[in-house]
């Protein structure tokens, strides 16, 4: 049952993929998006880091580790999954194929069969068990377990186990149509009709539901009667067919679509449309986060990497702060920047909520500061940032009212 591979061809086998279709600014950032030609996946479905900063991708044909610039192919097994655990070992939940983990190069089989799952959509760690959200050999949903010793199977009798969460009082599973919780070998379900739950984030008070066809559901996990749910009718979400949930930030939520991607902040959604327009496909199947980076995996083998705006300026080991004022501002706006080195070309770039760019502006070798004219530009909400090297390093919010 238990097989121990040396990835032999973890040397041999590795491809070296370009920098295609050309580095792209965005208002969120700078877009690098990678060649899929070389790569033979129908989708990518988990994208994840280890406690070293290397970034791991899995599909149906394989896993992948990327580092320097360079995909290297550790598995030839496909996977629809990827976790790290306390001991540092990469699982991959198996397409079909049971489930391994993979340590100091070497990979740990488990074939499936038995309680050992043959498909697994999520997995997650608690103090005691290593849990798996799957199918068994013959395809039938469940729940298992891995206690360093055995693998467990706890027949819950729920349909299409998807995605597993947690905090400090309970396991949250996404199925096909509810959301179930699981304290002490206690099963809740108070709260079915959510048509197939795609991904799932408990983020302090607040459980947010990818839904598959019905947008996203957000509600308190201390009162499942009181709900939100938004569809693509009521504005910015990109898509009803909602895929992936990724937390960026302290205050901000992106959600991967069918059509693109949205961030939630302050209650509202917001289109991220030029960077939705940019990417090789606009069909989202996984976000991750790490690094002020957000790594985009899309169908037919599409890998994205968004290097976010950083919210200071870095230069010679300093950090820098920029203020803007008036904000808002009626006829006449101001940035001020400090330490900012000039040996290359620098400019402010300026873009309208829609993510059309509307202004490039050089920055004087000789000042710290710009002003610029707001006549031209209505009333509404602007993003601004400053690009430097070639690369976005700072960015922010401006308000023009009139």
């Amino acid at each position: 049952m238990k097989q121990i591979v040396l990835l032999i061809f973890f040397v041999i086998v590795s491809l070296t993929i370009s920098r295609a279709n050309d580095t792209i600014q965005t208002p969120q950032g700078t877009l690098i998006r990678f060649s899929s030609i070389d790569l033979s996946w129908d989708e990518i479905f988990s994208i994840i880091n280890d406690d070293e900063g290397d970034i791991y991708f899995c599909g149906q044909n394989g896993v992948w580790k990327f580092e320097e610039d360079t995909f290297l192919m550790i598995s030839e097994k496909g996977a629809r999954c990827l976790y790290q655990d306390s001991q540092e070992r990469i699982w991959a939940g198996g397409a079909g194929n049971g489930v391994s983990y993979y340590k100091n190069s070497i990979w740990t089989n488990f074939s499936s069969g038995g309680n050992i799952p043959k498909t697994v959509y999520s997995i997650i760690e608690t103090d005691s068990l290593i849990y798996f959200a799957g199918e068994d050999e013959d395809n039938n949903p469940d729940v298992f377990t891995f206690d360093e010793t055995n693998f467990n199977r706890l027949w819950f009798p729920f349909e299409g186990y998807r995605k597993i969460a947690k905090d400090d009082n309970y396991l949250y599973f996404g199925t096909y149509n509810n959301l179930v919780l699981y304290n002490e070998n206690t099963l809740d379900s108070n709260w079915p009709g959510f048509f197939y739950i795609e991904d799932l984030l408990i983020d302090g008070q607040n459980i947010f539901l990818a839904l598959a066809g019905s947008g996203v559901k957000i509600f308190n996990n201390g009162d499942f009667t009181n709900s939100f749910t938004f569809q693509n009718t009521q504005g910015e979400l990109a898509h009803d067919g909602v895929t992936a949930i990724c937390k960026i930030n302290n205050n901000e939520i992106w959600f991967g679509t069918r059509n693109g991607i949205s961030s939630f902040q302050n209650g509202a959604f917001t289109k991220l449309r030029e960077l939705s327009d940019t990417l090789s496909s606009k069909e989202i199947q996984c976000l991750h986060y790490f690094d002020n980076t957000v790594w985009i995996g899309g169908i037919n083998g599409n890998i994205s990497k968004l290097e976010l705006v950083s919210t200071n300026i870095v230069t010679n080991n300093k950090v820098s702060s920029t203020s803007v004022y008036p904000n808002p501002a009626n006829y006449i706006i101001t940035i001020d920047y400090e330490n900012i080195k000039h040996d290359e070309f620098t400019c402010l770039n300026l873009f309208d909520i829609s993510g059309k760019q509307i202004k490039k502006i050089p920055l004087s070798k000789n000042s710290n500061s710009l002003s610029f004219s707001t006549l031209d530009m209505g009333s509404g909400i602007y993003f601004y940032n400053i690009n430097i090297k070639g690369k976005t390093r700072y960015g922010g919010k401006i308000v023009v009212l009139k």
